[in-house]
């Protein structure tokens, strides 16, 4: 066996398992009844309001987070080293 064998095995099942999967999602009844029409979009819309939010706050973390860090090596301040 080599080195990376087992990797590979990790990939390949992984593989297996996802094309499984969605052949198992496709007899699944939707979540939303595509027939309502607009709920459908509604839906989706919040969904990514949603996700946009919690996008946005972790951007603004790490923004402030790195801008710290930049005042912090501009003012020769260490940040926990001794």
């Amino acid at each position: 066996m080599y080195r990376g064998y087992g990797m590979f095995m990790v990939g390949l099942l992984t593989v297996i398992f996802c094309l499984v999967a969605a052949g198992m999602d496709a007899f699944v009844k939707p979540f939303v009844n595509p027939e309502l029409g607009d709920v459908v979009l509604f839906v989706f819309a919040l969904a990514g309001a949603g996700s946009g939010f919690a996008a946005g706050y972790g951007l603004r973390r790490a923004r402030a987070e790195r801008a710290a860090r930049k005042v912090a090596l501009a003012t020769g301040e260490s940040q926990g080293e001794p």
